[in-house]
């Protein structure tokens, strides 16, 4: 993974947490972020950021998380930093 640090000098990261009612899993990597304005748009179908792909990762995500009574988000900013969690629910 690229990063502002260098050509493979990027990093993942992945956490758990929970609250009484959600299990999260966050990941979070410092490679080339994403925009604020993007990050809800990213998970409609057919769209992406990138110039290969056809862009259905991140809607195929979310759909299968709201078939499971959870959700996905993503926050970012451009040149920093993107991070994606998953929320599922505890009680269904």
């Amino acid at each position: 993974m690229d990063s502002e640090v260098g050509k493979g000098a990027g990093y993942i990261t992945i956490s758990s947490s929970m609250t009484d009612d959600h299990h999260i899993v966050s990941f979070y990597d410092n490679g080339p972020g994403v925009d604020k304005a993007m990050c809800e748009k990213l998970f409609e179908p057919l769209v992406s950021t990138k110039s290969f792909g056809i862009g259905l990762g991140l809607s195929i995500v979310q759909d299968i998380m709201k078939k499971h009574s959870g959700c996905a988000y993503m926050q970012g900013e451009l040149d920093k930093f993107t991070q994606v969690d998953l929320k599922f629910n505890k009680k269904i």
